[in-house]
């Protein structure tokens, strides 16, 4: 278990470090800058998708607790989860035991605000995000490629580091006190 967490760390660290490396591209780098910013924006989006789950999770756990058929509002973090996967699509209509008129209505309200009201204002946002960014998106390359040059400044005696994980590996253990060592000061 151990060494398959360390694994998937390093897979993901080495990941990044093929995101960063594309990212001085041009065809690619611009196309990474916008998802990053529009990711941004949509963790704002998701603040507001959480909150509304929370407030329903706390209405519907009051309301249904011992009225579900198979008990997936009996506790707050059940409810939680329930609501999620329905805002997803995965709602049972033919859920409740008791109060179903009440319990359909208020499913139908939750999945109205979640699905339709909350997803369009996400593609709303993302659609003025990109809006806007399309016209940035030059220079914010340009300043990627400068922020990345010393970073990834290609050296024909240890230019390999950049391709290489970042987790110190065995071999770059092995071989960096030689790269190093060999290496001309450039006065």
């Amino acid at each position: 278990m151990f060494n398959a967490l360390l694994h998937g760390i390093m897979l993901a660290l080495i990941w990044l470090k093929l995101v960063g490396i594309l990212s001085t591209t041009k065809s690619i780098g611009p196309l990474l800058r916008m998802i990053l910013l529009m990711g941004i924006d949509m963790m704002k989006f998701l603040a507001i998708f959480f909150a509304l789950i929370l407030a329903a999770a706390s209405v519907f756990t009051a309301l249904f607790e011992s009225s579900t058929k198979n008990g997936n509002m009996a506790e707050f973090g059940l409810t939680f989860r329930t609501l999620f996967s329905s805002s997803l699509g995965g709602f049972n209509v033919e859920n409740y035991d008791d109060r179903t008129d009440l319990g359909h209505a208020l499913t139908a309200v939750y999945l109205i605000f979640s699905n339709v009201l909350l997803l369009n204002l996400l593609i709303a946002i993302l659609t003025n995000v990109y809006e806007e960014l399309i016209e940035r998106v030059d220079s914010e390359y340009r300043s990627v490629l400068i922020s990345f040059y010393n970073k990834f400044k290609w050296d024909n005696r240890y230019g390999l580091f950049i391709l290489l994980p970042s987790p110190i590996t065995w071999v770059v253990a092995l071989i960096s006190p030689i790269l190093i060592t060999t290496k001309k000061p450039e006065l």
